[in-house]
């Protein structure tokens, strides 16, 4: 599946024939919803693959293990995410 399949979403709901077709983005932070939420996406563990298959430094690594502890234990933690939807209804018909 390709990772920028977002980009062409607008278009492929056109020529799929839904209407009305909107676009919107939508905030979400670790205030309101618990650091927990968002741990998953900011686990350096994810990049260990590119450190296996020599694309990453290990040193580059490490200092990403660190700057995600040090940024986990600080008390003014906050993680904002924006996602970003495309939508519409397809007609009957």
């Amino acid at each position: 599946m390709s990772r920028q399949i977002a980009r062409h979403f607008w278009r492929l709901l056109a020529q799929a024939g839904f209407l009305p077709r909107a676009f919107e983005a939508v905030a979400l932070h670790s205030d309101e919803l618990g650091i927990e939420a968002f741990l998953e996406y900011f686990d350096p563990q994810r990049f260990l693959p590119l450190v296996q298959a020599g694309l990453l430094s290990e040193e580059t690594f490490a200092r990403a293990c660190a700057s995600s502890e040090r940024f986990l234990e600080s008390p003014h933690h906050l993680i904002i995410m924006l996602w970003l939807m495309a939508y519409g209804e397809k007609p009957s018909s």
